[in-house]
């Protein structure tokens, strides 16, 4: 049986302290991209990054993916591609982040 454990992204988003925190969900279609949105304040995130896992063709046993960045001011899809410049599209947007708290 499973048994409740810590939020922990909520734990960090009640003491990032100016850090931007970075949290990540895996749902399928437009129903999980709002659940992901909500994230922004239910865990005080800065930045959600969504992947339909409703696709065989990205994420989860694949060598690409394509994720939807979700942030305060708004969302920015990011198109199929390897992996790795998916990763540097959501660091991009850390940068961006962190640069207007600057």
């Amino acid at each position: 049986p499973l048994e409740p454990t810590t939020d922990v992204a909520r734990a960090l988003g009640e003491r990032k302290n100016g850090a931007v925190l970075v949290t990540f969900g895996a749902e399928h279609g437009a129903e999980g991209l709002e659940r992901k949105r909500a994230m922004l304040d239910s865990k005080n995130a800065d930045l959600v990054v969504y992947n339909d896992v409703g696709r065989s063709d990205i994420g989860f046993e694949t060598e690409e993916n394509e994720v939807t960045i979700v942030t305060r001011t708004g969302d920015r899809h990011v198109a199929k591609a390897p992996k790795a410049a998916i990763a540097a599209a959501v660091l991009d947007e850390v940068e961006r982040l962190l640069e207007e708290r600057w």
